[in-house]
């Protein structure tokens, strides 16, 4: 099953452009050229990674990110940061916001894609270990309740 990207930018032609890049490329891309619309287009569509411009009109891409990140249904989906404004404060202001990595435009597809590739990857991971540590957890609990079990059945 292909990975969901959703892309957030009020650039049409760009936001076109990534979809068609990305569904070149095996995944299964969505976009929307407003942040206002994001938030409710996230909801509706759940996708794996979330591609977010900062300059738009109503909402900027940080205050779709900080409501996204409020929403418990939202809040661990990755978001990458996109964006003309490559200077260090804009970077910075993009990690505090909780962003899992940013793009400076214009940007090398081959770049694009392999952060889309990393950030998916380290998602992918932390899924992974999440799970393994709810597995141990139940074998945990399943080895109390046999020792319980052995000891009331003596």
């Amino acid at each position: 099953m292909a990975e969901k990207i959703m892309v957030i930018d009020d650039d049409e032609t760009l936001a076109n452009l990534l979809v068609n890049l990305l569904e070149m490329n095996g995944y299964e891309a969505k976009k929307t050229v407003s942040g206002k619309q994001a938030v409710r287009r996230v909801y509706e569509h759940q996708p794996d990674l979330i591609l977010l411009d900062i300059m738009m009109p109503e909402l900027n891409g940080f205050d779709a990110l900080a409501k996204l990140r409020s929403d418990p249904l939202t809040a661990e989906t990755p978001a990458v940061i996109m964006s003309v404004l490559s200077d260090d404060l804009k970077l910075l202001e993009g990690w505090i916001h909780d962003s899992d990595g940013y793009i400076s435009k214009p940007f090398d597809p081959k770049d694009f894609l392999e952060t889309i590739q990393i950030v998916l990857a380290k998602a992918m991971d932390e899924r992974v270990e999440e799970r393994a540590q709810r597995i141990e957890e139940l074998l945990e609990m399943i080895h109390r309740l046999e020792e319980k079990y052995l000891q009331t059945a003596v």
